[in-house]
């Protein structure tokens, strides 16, 4: 699999078949550039061309944040261009989170520190979330006069529900890592020094499971967030129907015959 880098983005594929990204400009505490958006956005189309190579991505940062949002640097050079020329870059920055979000193969956020803006979206749109116990998250976009984005707006409210996900866009109220453990905006919290030891054992365990299967429970999972009850049993038994030609299901039905069949004796 071809590797896409950039100043403030470092791409390793890893032995086991683990992509680590990492947030590399720690001194200005990883900040979302151009030049990273670019080779964010190819990297993750490397990988559905060449799915093979990799079973699950880690997305990590430097030193004592996990990513601070957009660079700020940055910002007046299209923000202040015109509607057009604005849309069109906010388009392609959405297109991160969207690639992270459709990804066939499974996302973990290890969220090293603080988690700021467009740190928070990366995040949200993994499939799940490990972060440090001084983790911070902070959508911000309020006190800025604009409307979250990368998809902060339909993400933040299916994970957190409604109510906390208003308050959160419109306070701009920082909360802790344990504050987001207790209100389900991350799946674990761990020791700053295990964050990331704790995102990839995780991502080496589910690399261990079907990879067909893991990719139809996300794809499924995910399209049914809007989908009727009726849609979604209906995209469930048709995910189910063509499972069963692959290896994975055959080995993984005769395990549980197997197995029941030894506990029925």
């Amino acid at each position: 699999m071809e590797i896409h880098e950039a100043p403030g983005l470092r791409c390793e594929l890893r032995e086991d078949g683990i992509l680590l990204m990492t947030l590399d400009r720690p001194e200005i505490l990883n900040p979302i550039s151009v030049e990273v958006r670019e080779a964010w956005n190819a990297q993750l189309q490397a990988i559905e061309r060449d799915a093979a190579d990799c079973a699950a991505v880690v997305i990590t940062g430097s030193g004592r944040f996990f990513c601070a949002g957009g660079d700020v640097a940055g910002m007046p050079d299209f923000l202040g261009s015109g509607s057009e020329r604005a849309a069109s870059h906010m388009l392609r920055f959405q297109e991160m989170t969207r690639l992270v979000h459709r990804l066939s193969v499974p996302v973990i956020a290890a969220v090293n520190g603080p988690a700021l803006g467009g740190g928070t979206a990366v995040a949200l749109a993994s499939d799940l979330r490990v972060a440090s116990d001084d983790a911070l998250f902070s959508i911000g976009h309020v006190r800025r006069s604009v409307v979250p984005d990368l998809g902060v707006t339909y993400l933040l409210p299916r994970i957190v529900g409604l109510g906390k996900a208003l308050e959160l866009m419109m306070t701009d109220r920082r909360i802790d890592a344990a504050e987001a453990l207790d209100i389900g905006l991350v799946n674990r919290v761990v020791p700053k020094e295990r964050v990331l030891d704790e995102a990839l054992a995780w991502a080496a365990e589910l690399a261990e499971m079907p990879q067909p299967t893991l990719r139809w429970i996300k794809r499924v999972t995910y399209s049914n967030l809007d989908a009727s009850f009726d849609g979604a049993l209906i995209a469930e038994a048709s995910a189910i129907g063509m499972m069963t030609g692959t290896e994975e299901f055959q080995a993984g039905l005769q395990a549980f015959i197997g197995k029941n069949g030894a506990s029925q004796e």
